[in-house]
């Protein structure tokens, strides 16, 4: 919600169009939120932007019987979960480090990965069933419906999405700390692929990821899950049947960038007009780490040419754009906060720092 961005007492503070160069950021904490405050700081969106450090610390996911997450809904009681359901009480019963295994085992004995040729063979054994998968599983069906966990353990596939949100919660259910982890192309100013790429892999020398070539980025993203034992976070990744208590499947965790977006669970507030945020790749949290800190940047946000008819082509609009720049010389307050998410990582915010402050004249020509 837009607040106000002076009280009495700051505007007090505010210096004179003379002055020459931008004034510091002054941070205060809130829970789950910081709010950053300079009585004075000159942004052109032609102009260099301010750069800003953010330390977050990486939280669980939160999990109950019922809810929905990714358009999966955890129906644990169906009886159709009852042989799985029993399963998972046995493996609660084992030492804590040995259940992160011992439920990924579980889980691909109930599910598979829908390949192309792994389909093919199913349409000739049971064509409803392939169809089924190819509705509600695969980008032939990429609607994404709406789905229960009771679905996917039934028809026994499912793509990344599945696996992992699958895992999630039946590791909770074993008693463990989780947290839902994803990558993807579509996070940050300018898209492009994520930060994984397919490699081999340590333990077997095969490719991580079969559908993609090795040194490759993964361009439809890619999810797994973390877990919490002790103070240290340990990824597994279901899909590729991968987890790092070890070091072969570890370096191979490494070497392939696994890197959690960590903006899901951020927002970012100014009563500024045209502020812009822009959330960078060093954001992007890390596998093994519990403590992260990453950059953002903020400046005005240029204006875009209006689409207006060509003279010459009057049926036709002008594809011509240019961007209009803006400005801003004054007191500036802007709060990031986080907050609990289901689309991704979840954090917490611990610190921020002001990286850049620029030395530009405010004095009229």
């Amino acid at each position: 919600m837009p607040y106000s961005l002076l009280n009495s007492q700051e505007s007090a503070k505010i210096p004179s169009m003379t002055e020459t160069s931008n004034r510091p950021f002054a941070f205060s904490t809130t829970q789950n939120s910081i709010e950053a405050f300079s009585p004075f700081v000159q942004l052109s969106s032609a102009g260099a932007p301010l750069e800003f450090a953010l330390t977050m610390q990486k939280e669980p996911t939160s999990i109950r019987p019922g809810m929905i997450i990714e358009k999966i809904e955890f129906d644990i009681y169906n009886p159709a979960l009852s042989d799985i359901r029993t399963q998972i009480d046995e493996i609660k019963k084992s030492a804590e480090v040995k259940r992160p295994r011992m439920v990924l085992e579980l889980l691909r004995s109930k599910i598979q990965y829908p390949y192309e040729w792994v389909l093919q063979e199913l349409t000739q054994v049971n064509a409803q069933q392939a169809e089924w998968v190819k509705n509600h599983i695969t980008d032939a069906g990429s609607k994404n419906p709406r789905l229960r966990l009771s679905d996917i353990i039934s028809f026994g596939y499912g793509e990344c999405r599945h696996f992992a949100v699958s895992y999630l919660y039946l590791a909770h259910e074993a008693g463990l700390t989780v947290a839902l982890s994803n990558n993807g192309p579509d996070n940050y100013i300018g898209g492009g692929p994520g930060p994984i790429k397919n490699i081999p892999r340590r333990d077997d020398g095969q490719k991580l990821f079969k559908s993609c070539e090795i040194g490759k980025p993964i361009w439809a993203g890619h999810e797994w899950v973390e877990i919490k034992l002790g103070d240290r976070w340990m990824p597994v990744d279901p899909t590729t049947n991968l987890v790092g208590d070890n070091d072969e499947e570890r370096t191979t965790f490494l070497d392939a960038n696994y890197r959690a977006v960590a903006t899901h669970g951020l927002s970012f507030q100014s009563d500024h007009p045209r502020l812009s945020f822009h959330l960078l790749r060093s954001l992007d949290f890390p596998v093994y780490q519990s403590v992260h800190t990453g950059t953002f940047t903020l400046n005005c946000e240029a204006a875009q040419k209006p689409i207006t008819l060509n003279p010459e082509k009057k049926a036709q609009y002008t594809k011509e754009k240019w961007l209009k720049p803006t400005k801003h010389s004054g007191p500036l307050k802007f709060v990031v906060s986080s907050h609990q998410t289901w689309l991704g990582l979840n954090v917490n915010l611990s610190d921020i720092q002001e990286l850049q402050v620029s030395y530009v004249s405010t004095e009229k020509n």
